[in-house]
């Protein structure tokens, strides 16, 4: 994933789960102050919130970017993969290879594309965010408020954990 294949601002994210709005605010300040995060990186999520979807994903142009590459990145990958296995296989496989070289390469190399492209959809879907999404729908529901920070690398992603530890109910971050 660090072969920016990801091109999103922030693609990771922290959601705490707090019982009280008090709480939440306080956890926002906390992370304004101790953690030194962008009041705009940090939303609050509140009982059966209409705006949910946007604060847990805001509008970001990396999104597209990250479609995008990911296709690229791993379509091309994938393609080299199976011409190389192609090459092998008519050099040193079976005659019926030999046979019939430019089917091998376009079968291969079809196939290869194929997993990549199935690869980058995977990627692209992201799927270390769905308990993320999933907690933070649950809190909603249940009467609970929930802070959710965009996070932009590693360190910020544990230093923003730790903060929000120490008062929530419960914390979800993604990769």
């Amino acid at each position: 994933m660090d072969m920016n294949v990801i091109d999103e601002k922030n693609p990771s994210k922290v959601a705490g789960t707090f019982a009280s709005e008090a709480t939440a605010k306080a956890a926002q300040e906390k992370l304004i102050q101790q953690g030194h995060f962008k009041a705009a990186d940090i939303k609050i999520v509140r009982p059966n919130d209409a705006d949910i979807s946007i604060k847990i994903e805001p509008k970001d142009s990396g999104i597209a970017k990250t479609l995008v590459n990911s296709h690229i990145v791993f379509g091309t990958a994938g393609l080299a993969i199976g011409l190389i296995i192609a090459f092998l296989l008519i050099m040193i496989g079976p005659e019926m290879f030999k046979s019939s070289p430019l089917l091998v390469y376009f079968a291969l190399g079809f196939v290869g594309s194929l997993l990549g492209l199935m690869l980058a959809g995977g990627i692209s879907l992201r799927p270390d965010q769905d308990p993320l999404i999933t907690d933070t729908v649950e809190a909603s529901t249940h009467n609970q408020w929930s802070v959710v920070v965009q996070i932009d690398s590693d360190e910020a992603n544990e230093r923003a954990q730790a903060i929000m530890k120490e008062t929530a109910e419960s914390v979800t971050h993604t990769l």
